[in-house]
């Protein structure tokens, strides 16, 4: 068997050096691969098919819509299906899973075996949130912080299928000294491609803990709260300078005027142009 670190490319994918998101349209397919990375997929519909893994024995499989499936790095993985159906893959590092593992499931030994058809409705959520960001535009930057948010909460809803627990460890308390220094570490490093790790860096916290605890204290995931700065940064610079809105987003951390335009435009119904013309006259 070819040995191959991550899922053959079949449609639309977005990757960091520790998270693969991929949406697969509905068509035939047929993959053969050992990957070096666990992966969790989402069935956005039904398909069947024929599949084996660590096996030689091939047998009919039944993906259900709105599922979700574990398959553990090193599984010698086959899939095969003459229709297929629109499914959603992340591919996570072993390191990266460690993470939410030691957090979540800290005095548990879990062992880490194929699972399939699992449902929980938070997946289903956090899985359409990832359906709609990649099938926006795959390609646009400074996608990584929303990105290992979305895998790092199917790994935890994957740690709960593959243990006892159900519920997550208690949310730590962040203090308003630890919240003024997340915030004004953003606002230094706007225009840089933020990451879930660098901002639990900045207060020595585990990603895990931190996105829950940011988002209890805040109010909004890391991503959202990112998200909104760098829209009131941009709002600010169309205020008060006339640089080129072109450079306003690559100072606010969009990739391009067009990626500001749209997310300014959803959040204020009003485009950074227009919206110049109105406060500049």
């Amino acid at each position: 068997m070819e040995h191959q670190s991550l899922p053959p490319i079949y449609g639309r994918r977005l990757i960091s050096d520790r998270v693969l998101i991929e949406l697969c349209p509905k068509q035939p397919y047929s993959v053969r691969y050992r990957p070096d990375w666990h992966i969790l997929g989402f069935a956005l519909e039904g398909q069947t098919g024929h599949d084996s893994f660590d096996s030689d024995r091939v047998q009919e499989y039944h993906a259900h819509p709105n599922t979700f499936a574990f398959t553990p790095a090193g599984c010698e993985t086959f899939s095969e299906s003459k229709q297929g159906g629109d499914y959603l893959v992340f591919a996570v590092s072993p390191e990266f899973f460690a993470l939410y593992l030691q957090d979540v499931a800290p005095h548990q030994s879990i062992t880490l075996h194929r699972q399939s058809n699992l449902r929980d409705p938070h997946v289903t959520a956090i899985a359409r949130a990832a359906q709609t960001l990649i099938a926006s535009n795959p390609t646009e930057g400074h996608g990584r912080l929303y990105a290992e948010t979305l895998a790092g909460q199917f790994a935890v809803h994957t740690i709960f299928a593959l243990s006892s627990r159900s519920t997550a460890p208690k949310t730590h308390q962040l203090t308003s000294h630890q919240i003024q220094q997340i915030v004004d570490f953003i606002d230094v490093n706007l225009c840089e491609d933020l990451s879930l790790a660098t901002l639990a860096d900045v207060i020595g916290m585990t990603q895990f803990h931190f996105a829950r605890s940011f988002k209890v204290a805040v109010g909004h995931s890391p991503h959202a709260f990112v998200m909104e700065r760098r829209l009131l940064r941009a709002k600010e610079l169309l205020t008060q300078t006339t640089l080129p809105i072109s450079h306003i987003a690559l100072d606010c951390g969009f990739n391009s005027q067009s990626h500001l335009t749209r997310y300014f435009s959803q959040a204020f119904s009003i485009s950074p142009n227009r919206f110049r013309q109105t406060v500049q006259g």
